[in-house]
């Protein structure tokens, strides 16, 4: 085909159409409305802490600084998310801990623990600090809430590189 050959562009958009539309009857494509999470709106989050803290043990996490906030389902007041809607989500957090110091960041659905992280730097006599990291996907219904919290022990989180991030896959 030369370039004097290419499609119109009204007939290579009918043509693209058709072959999708084969291509989804014969399975080789997922059923789905791929657009409709453009439809409802992006639902994604992410926050780090602004200053160092120390925490309780179970006391949740505030991510104070919003980086981005799309479907307004975080309140970085409380450090909760809440679920707009029903479906799998991804959650990943991340911290950085002082020498002599430990933390337990554990992911929290609902008052239930879903995925842990732990960095124990309080029985070494080295001085360096420690991070680590976790991503969980859960699935979620409409209106549960995803905290970020400290495991079975008090804790220190440093700030700025203590971050929780989360959205919606599907």
């Amino acid at each position: 085909m030369t370039r004097g050959d290419s499609p119109k562009p009204k007939t290579f958009r009918h043509d693209y159409a058709t072959y999708k539309n084969v291509c989804r009857e014969m399975d080789w494509v997922p059923k789905c409305d791929c657009h409709k999470e453009t439809k409802e709106g992006i639902v994604a989050f992410s926050a780090y802490q602004s200053a160092a803290k120390n925490y309780k043990a179970y006391e949740t996490w505030i991510f104070d600084t919003v980086l981005v906030i799309d479907g307004n389902s975080y309140d970085e007041s409380r450090g909760i998310f809440t679920a707009p809607s029903e479906g799998t989500y991804v959650f990943t957090w991340a911290t950085l801990t002082d020498p002599n110091k430990m933390t337990h960041p554990f992911l929290w659905v609902n008052g239930q623990f879903k995925g842990y992280a732990a960095f124990n730097n309080s029985i070494t006599s080295q001085k360096f600090w420690s991070s680590g990291s976790n991503t969980v996907l859960v699935r979620l219904k409409k209106g549960d809430k995803v905290n970020i919290a400290s495991g079975y022990r008090a804790t220190y989180a440093r700030e700025k590189y203590t971050s929780f991030s989360g959205w919606k896959m599907h």
